[in-house]
């Protein structure tokens, strides 16, 4: 007799896992250490309303395109009534919502009043025709915080620097600038040294040869 049997947390008998055997179950699977935590999530969080409220406040109107960062907690706010506020109240040209537990990302467009799915492309993420970016996922550290968070990249795929990032970039190539400059000066060095020693050795020859034919 057949009957609805829950699923459970999945893993791999090879790994300890030879408590899920036999199946006979749908099995989910969770990556712990890619999922943000609640710290991560809520700074994260209140850097987007900061930025938000910044350029309210300059600029009087609402930003043309807002990104959402989606938790359980929020996730049906954030596709549901904050949706339609962009839409309907904000107008704001381009709504993006990533949520990280789930690892799935969603964009919208303002046409003729309302709002269209943006479509993905093979990597999951949707072309921004605002900034003229794509919106996609990185997995690094951001505010000391190791996570998967919502980046931009560059028609050509090549991820946006951030400030810091850019800086530190500069900073590097500028290591990079001074030990060529050092390695060269030091090669150019030991071209001179070694000429030195040529000529000197040059003129030993020279004098040795005037000596002999003066005896």
């Amino acid at each position: 007799q057949s009957e609805y049997i829950e699923p459970s947390a999945g893993g791999a008998p090879t790994s300890g896992g030879a408590e899920i055997l036999p199946t006979g179950r749908n099995f989910y699977g969770v990556d712990p250490q890619l999922l943000p935590t609640p710290v991560a999530w809520k700074i994260g969080s209140q850097m987007a309303e900061d930025v938000i409220n910044k350029f309210v406040a300059e600029e009087g109107r609402y930003p043309d395109v807002i990104i959402e960062l989606a938790s359980p907690s929020t996730i049906q706010s954030d596709l549901g009534m904050k949706k339609t506020l962009s839409e309907q109240t904000f107008r704001t040209a381009e709504y993006f919502c990533y949520d990280p537990v789930g690892n799935e990302q969603w964009g919208w467009r303002l046409h003729e009043s309302q709002y269209h799915e943006i479509p993905s492309n093979a990597q999951g993420w949707q072309w921004s025709q605002t900034l003229q970016l794509w919106l996609g996922v990185w997995n690094g550290e951001f505010q000391r915080l190791q996570a998967r968070w919502p980046r931009f990249y560059t028609e050509q795929h090549d991820l946006v620097l951030t400030f810091a990032e850019a800086e530190a970039r500069n900073v590097e190539h500028e290591r990079q600038r001074a030990e060529a400059e050092a390695t060269r000066a030091e090669a150019e060095r030991i071209r001179a040294d070694e000429a030195e020693r040529r000529a000197e050795r040059l003129a030993a020859k020279l004098l040795a040869l005037g000596v002999a034919e003066n005896a």
